[in-house]
C-alpha cells in the first residue's frame, strides 16, 4: 500500500468513550496507520464521562493524530433531542468541511453520513460506514456517497433493495480483533467457573437472558456480566435485585483491559436477543470477535447476525430469549474438552484482524 495516502476518518463521538463504536474508530486509525496511510481522527471536542488519554483507554499505538473540532455541542441545549441530534451533526459536518479544506488530497473515511454527504457534493473521494441501516428519510443523501462500506451481508442486500445502492459500490467487511492483544491465560480465583458477558446492557443486548439462565446452573459456576453505562447498570442491578438473581455485576472496564478479562472466565457468551432487528440482523459485535481471539469456549445465541460469524465448530448455540435453553447450551459446552473448539476459533479468527480490515478497504477503495 502507498505510504503517501492520507486519511481523515471522521466521527461523531466522544472520545473516549464507553461505547462499542469507539473501539471500533480507534482500532481502524490504529490500522489503516499499520497499513503505511497518514491518518487523522477527526471527532467533536465533546464532554465525556471517560477521563482517560484515549490511547492508553483503548490500548492502541499513537500512530495517528486526533483532532477535535470544537462545535456547539446541541445535546446539552433544552431542545428535544432529535432537534438536538439534527442540529449537532450538521454543524460538526460543517467544521469537518473547513478541516478537509487542509486536507485536499486526503480519503475521507465517514461514520457521519452528514460529512460524509457534505464533502461528497464538494467532489472529495468519500467512503461511509454504514453499522445501522439509516431511515429512509435520508435515502438522497446516502445514494450521493460514492462508496459504502457495511460490517454484514444483511446490511448489504437492505442497502440494494431499500435504497437503490448500486452493489458495486458496497463493501462488506466485518469487524475485527488485535489477536496479539487476547491470549487466554487468567484461571478463575475462587475455584469456580466463570460463565461470562462483557459488553453493554441495551435489552437487544438479551443479557437479561444470561442472568435469568443462573436460576438453572450449579452452583458451582459464577455468573458474570461486564460492563453498561452508570444508568444501565442501575437499571440492571434493580432488575437482578427483584428476580433474585444470582448474578455478579461488575463496571464497565477500559477496553485495554479487556483481555485480562475475557481471559478469566470459563465460558464466554453473546445471548443476543431476537426481538429487536438491531440484535437479530444488524449488529457484527467487536465482542463476537474478541471472544474467538481469547480462546475460550463460547455461547451464542442462535440469530443471523451471529450466524454470520459462528457455526458449530466455533460456538454451542442456543435458542435466543429462552434462559432455560441458554443454561443447557453453557452446561454442555462445560462438558466438552475445549480444545477442538479453541483451535476452529484460532482458525477462523485468524484473518479477522483489523489490519486485514483496513487493507480490504483500502484495495477496494483503489481498485
Amino acid at each position: 500500500m502507498n505510504s503517501a495516502v492520507e486519511i481523515l476518518y471522521v466521527a461523531n463521538m466522544r472520545l473516549p468513550s464507553e461505547k462499542a463504536h469507539s473501539v471500533h474508530v480507534m482500532e481502524m486509525c490504529a490500522a489503516l496507520a499499520a497499513a503505511g496511510a497518514r491518518v487523522t481522527l477527526v471527532v467533536p471536542d465533546r464532554k465525556t464521562n471517560v477521563a482517560v488519554d484515549p490511547f492508553e483507554y483503548y490500548g492502541v499505538p499513537r500512530s495517528f493524530e486526533v483532532i477535535r473540532l470544537r462545535t456547539l455541542d446541541a445535546f446539552r441545549l433544552p431542545i428535544p433531542r432529535s432537534l438536538a441530534y439534527y442540529l449537532h451533526a450538521w454543524l460538526f459536518a460543517r467544521a469537518v468541511g473547513r478541516i478537509a479544506v487542509g486536507h485536499p488530497h486526503a480519503l475521507i473515511l465517514s461514520r457521519d453520513l452528514y460529512a460524509a454527504f457534505c464533502l461528497a457534493r464538494r467532489g472529495r473521494r468519500v467512503a461511509f460506514e454504514v453499522h445501522d441501516i439509516p431511515s429512509r428519510r435520508v435515502r438522497t443523501m446516502l445514494r450521493s456517497v460514492p462508496t459504502i462500506i457495511t460490517t454484514n451481508q444483511w446490511k448489504r442486500k437492505e442497502l440494494i433493495e431499500r435504497f437503490g445502492i448500486e452493489p458495486h459500490t458496497i463493501l462488506v467487511a466485518p469487524n475485527a480483533v488485535d489477536i496479539k492483544k487476547f491470549h487466554a491465560s487468567a484461571q478463575p480465583s475462587d475455584g469456580k467457573k466463570i460463565i461470562l458477558y462483557a459488553g453493554h446492557l441495551f435489552p437487544w443486548k438479551g443479557v437479561e437472558t444470561l442472568a435469568r439462565a443462573a436460576r438453572f446452573l450449579d452452583l458451582e459456576v459464577r455468573v458474570v456480566v461486564a460492563g453498561g453505562t452508570e444508568e444501565d447498570r442501575a437499571r440492571f442491578q434493580e432488575f437482578l435485585k427483584l428476580e433474585n438473581l444470582p448474578v455478579e455485576l461488575l463496571p464497565h472496564r477500559p477496553h485495554a483491559e479487556m483481555p485480562k478479562l475475557l481471559a478469566s472466565a470459563s465460558v464466554l457468551v453473546l445471548p443476543t436477543s431476537a426481538k429487536y432487528p438491531i440484535g437479530r440482523e444488524q449488529t457484527s459485535p467487536i465482542k463476537a470477535f474478541e471472544y474467538l481471539a481469547a480462546g475460550k469456549p463460547i455461547v451464542v445465541a442462535d440469530v443471523p447476525s451471529s450466524r454470520e460469524v459462528f457455526d458449530e465448530k466455533t460456538a454451542i448455540f442456543f435458542k435466543p430469549d429462552d434462559p432455560e435453553d441458554c443454561a443447557r447450551a453453557i452446561r454442555t459446552v462445560l462438558a466438552l474438552d475445549p480444545r477442538e473448539m479453541v483451535a476452529a476459533q484460532a482458525v477462523l479468527v485468524a484473518s479477522r484482524t483489523w489490519k486485514n480490515r483496513a487493507l480490504k478497504i483500502l484495495n477496494f477503495l483503489h481498485s
